[in-house]
């Protein structure tokens, strides 16, 4: 069964599409014609790539580095691409901080915090 998506005009902002979830979401929304901005924290690398191939097979995508944790880079953000694209259509939060995957009772409790804290805050 195939899945057709169709929007309006309008960018989509997708905090954290450098990591695996975003970077699926960044490329099935460029896949429908929609402008795609894609956040990133730490690896401008990944993100530089996943624009690169998003370009490279039609869509149109950026990537821009921000601390999410920091509400006044956050509403930069929706500023500017509101200013640049007419609007805002789609926000999507893939974001957060790594951590490694085990028994939840074999997570240390500063680690189960700091990632709690940063999904919540």
């Amino acid at each position: 069964m195939t899945l057709s998506l169709t929007f309006d005009s309008g960018a989509v902002v997708i905090a954290g599409g450098s990591g695996g979830l975003g970077e699926g979401i960044a490329r099935r929304f460029a896949e429908t014609g929609l402008p795609v901005v894609i956040t990133y924290h730490s690896n401008a690398r990944k993100a530089a790539a996943i624009q690169a191939d998003i370009e490279a097979t039609g869509g149109r995508c950026e990537s821009l580095r921000v601390d999410l944790a920091k509400p006044d880079e956050v509403n930069a953000l929706f500023a500017d691409v509101a200013a640049r694209h007419g609007r805002i259509a789609h926000v999507v939060y893939a974001a957060g901080p790594h951590f490694e995957f085990n028994f939840i009772g074999s997570i240390p409790d500063q680690e189960w915090h700091h990632v709690v804290n940063a999904d919540i805050n």
